[in-house]
C-alpha cells in the first residue's frame, strides 16, 4: 500500500497541473497503482520475499520515481471534479465516505461470490498456502492478483489524501487566519 502511494498521487497531479484532462490523470493514477501492486506481487510471489519487506523495498523505489516526476516540489490539483472525489458532498454524504463504501461492496462481492474471493480465502487460510495449491489453486498467481487489487485500492486511497491535505493546508493558509483574527 505505502509503496504506491507517492508514485499514484503524482501521476495523477502531474498531468492535471499541464492542464490535461482528468480522465487520462485518473487513468494514469489507477494504472500506476496496478503496476505497483504488479511489481510487489512478482516480487513476492517469484522470490518468496516476505510482503513486507517487498514492500518497504519498493517503496523507496516508487518514492524515487515520484520525485522524478515532481522535481521534489508539491503539485497543486485543481480540477473540481477530482477535488470532488476527495472533498466532495453527495446530497450530505461526503464522497470519500461513499468511495469507500463502494469498494468495501466491491470487494466483499469478490470475496464471496467469485472463484477470485473463494481462492483468496483458501490461500490465506493455510500456512503458504500449501492446502490451497493442493486443491488446484494457482496460488501464485491469485497472490499476484490480490497484490495487484491491493495496489490499485491504494490509489484511491491516495486521491482521498492528497485532496483532503491540500483542502486542510489552504483552510490553514495565512490570509485566512488573519481573516478569522480579526
Amino acid at each position: 500500500f505505502a509503496a504506491v502511494l507517492s508514485p499514484a498521487g503524482v501521476t495523477t497531479a502531474a498531468p492535471l497541473q499541464r492542464g490535461q484532462p482528468w480522465e487520462g490523470a485518473i487513468a494514469g493514477g489507477l494504472g500506476i497503482g496496478l503496476l505497483g501492486g504488479a511489481l510487489n506481487g512478482l516480487i513476492v510471489t517469484r522470490t518468496g520475499i516476505n510482503p513486507l519487506i517487498a514492500t518497504i523495498a519498493t517503496q523507496f523505489l516508487m518514492r524515487g520515481v515520484a520525485f522524478l516526476i515532481s522535481a521534489g516540489f508539491p503539485i497543486p490539483m485543481h480540477e473540481p471534479l477530482v477535488t470532488a472525489l476527495g472533498a466532495g458532498n453527495f446530497f450530505g454524504i461526503p464522497v470519500p465516505a461513499l468511495i469507500t463504501v463502494l469498494a468495501f461492496l466491491v470487494v466483499g462481492f469478490l470475496l464471496n461470490y467469485t472463484r477470485f474471493g473463494i481462492h483468496a480465502y483458501a490461500i490465506g487460510g493455510s500456512p503458504g498456502g500449501s492446502m490451497a495449491r493442493l486443491a488446484g489453486v494457482p496460488v501464485l498467481r491469485r497472490k499476484l492478483r490480490v497484490v495487484m487489487l491491493r495496489g490499485l485500492f491504494a490509489w484511491v486511497g491516495r486521491l482521498g489524501l492528497r485532496v483532503v491535505g491540500a483542502l486542510a493546508r489552504r483552510a490553514q493558509s495565512p490570509a485566512r487566519v488573519r481573516r478569522r483574527a480579526a
